[in-house]
């Protein structure tokens, strides 16, 4: 009787949170103002919202994900976070890719990209699992905080790269989370199972001043996992099973499709921001 209460109170708070974060969304606008925001004294690239108290400047319906970015007198920043595990497995899987435009156009001859995480099927294979059981209702808090240590474990030890393109001073495409240029890249998870993932990028490198404009597009890539077959091939050369498509004849199949149809979708928006000034 008190593993049956215990496991319906963990379910009713999962459904709670899952609520108010819906009202919280729908009161947000879907792309940040354009005028810029301060970065908070004592921010940290380090996977967590707690210097943001935990809120964000915007809710995204296309890509399905919290942001905010901001910037000080050296960096510009990006905070995003997905709170739906698909959501999440879908950033793991094909990395959220930001476009920086300093013509403030979205026609550029020399945009900047970054990207991160750069796929590892490894890495992904283990946390796209992890990040399952976490959304499930059958696990209680203290294994939530088990499969949470499991999870940031593996991407600290897994996501290793950031893809970069149009930095003038950056020649190789795929450099070190440990690089000299002061670009600073993270994907974290809490133990909800919702990810936060964390980039600083140095104003110097991208060119753009006190009160510059830049244009951005934030970018969910997918895992282009999906296809008509039980086994795909994965950029990398990796495979991943799924579901033929031709056989949803029932409901949990046809569930595991949207799954993956989610994952491989490419989604992405456009904003504008201004740099903060001081």
């Amino acid at each position: 009787m008190k593993t049956v209460t215990a496991n319906l109170k963990a379910t009713l708070s999962i459904l709670l949170l899952a609520i108010c974060a819906t009202v919280y969304a729908q009161k947000l606008p879907g792309v940040q103002p354009s005028t810029g925001l301060r970065a908070p004294a004592n921010i940290k690239i380090d996977g967590k919202t707690t210097e943001w108290d935990n809120k964000f400047q915007a809710y995204n319906h296309a890509t399905d994900i919290f942001y905010t970015m901001a910037n000080d007198d050296n960096n510009l920043y990006l905070t995003v976070q997905a709170t739906d595990a698909v959501i999440a497995k879908k950033i793991l899987g094909g990395g959220v890719k930001l476009t920086l435009n300093k013509s403030a156009k979205k026609n550029d001859d020399h945009p900047i990209t970054i990207m991160f995480p750069v796929y590892n099927a490894k890495s992904y294979s283990k946390t796209s699992t992890l990040l399952s059981k976490i959304a499930s209702n059958k696990h209680n808090n203290v294994n939530n905080d088990s499969l949470q240590y499991a999870i940031n474990s593996e991407l600290a030890a897994g996501e290793k790269e950031i893809g970069i393109s149009g930095i003038k001073d950056i020649t190789d495409t795929l450099i070190s989370i440990y690089n000299s240029q002061g670009i600073k890249a993270i994907a974290q998870v809490d133990n909800k199972g919702a990810l936060t993932y964390e980039l600083a990028v140095p104003l110097k490198l991208i060119g753009a001043g006190e009160g510059a404009r830049l244009m951005y597009n934030i970018l969910l890539k997918g895992t282009k996992a999906m296809n008509n077959s039980h086994s795909v091939t994965m950029d990398d050369g990796g495979t991943m099973l799924v579901i033929n498509k031709k056989k949803s004849d029932n409901i949990s199949t046809a569930q595991i499709i949207a799954e993956y149809e989610t994952l491989d979708a490419s989604t992405d928006f456009w904003g504008e921001y201004t740099l903060a000034k001081k």
